[in-house]
């Protein structure tokens, strides 16, 4: 569904894009950031058509939004510099978010919850390899749970890779 902040939506085997805004403000197709957010909706839509259509209610919002950023990474190099700018500057007023708070209530605040799911999914992809993304979603596709799969697939909780991403910016 398209809601009054964005234009394009991913879901089962389909991507929806419009080229006006919710103001009718005509959108920048061309440009290397409309294309990256046009990759994660494909991203979404992907997960969904390999995965089943539920396979969103068995991983935390973090993982969802995070890998779908990574279907866009060659699209978003700048808004990732961006995101660790922005989490810098933000990080000195207003305190992180929890980890509960990243895999259910994302869109609450999605500015830093997007950065820190964003950056969270890439420096598990650095570590590990683009086929970690895959390995968890087959482990939880068919009714298993996220984390004791993430632990299997990743060698690490989820927790401590949140953790990772949220004492680079705050000093907790």
């Amino acid at each position: 569904m398209l809601t009054e902040n964005n234009s394009m939506t991913g879901s089962l085997s389909t991507v929806v894009c419009c080229e006006r805004d919710a103001k009718s403000v005509l959108l920048p197709i061309y440009q290397d950031r409309h294309v990256g957010d046009l990759m994660h909706e494909y991203g979404h839509a992907l997960c969904h058509t390999i995965f089943c259509a539920r396979y969103g209610f068995q991983i935390p919002q973090w993982f969802n939004e995070g890998t779908a950023d990574n279907v866009a990474s060659p699209h978003y190099q700048k808004l990732f510099a961006d995101h660790e700018r922005w989490l810098k500057a933000t990080a000195v007023s207003t305190a992180p978010p929890t980890y509960r708070q990243m895999c259910d209530s994302l869109y609450k605040d999605p500015n830093m919850r997007y950065a820190i799911a964003s950056l969270m999914v890439r420096e598990l992809v650095h570590q590990k390899g683009q086929q970690i993304i895959k390995q968890v979603r087959l482990e939880t596709r068919d009714g298993g749970k996220f984390a004791p799969a993430f632990r299997h697939c990743a060698g690490v909780e989820p927790e401590q890779l949140f953790r990772s991403i949220v004492g680079q910016f705050w000093n907790l």
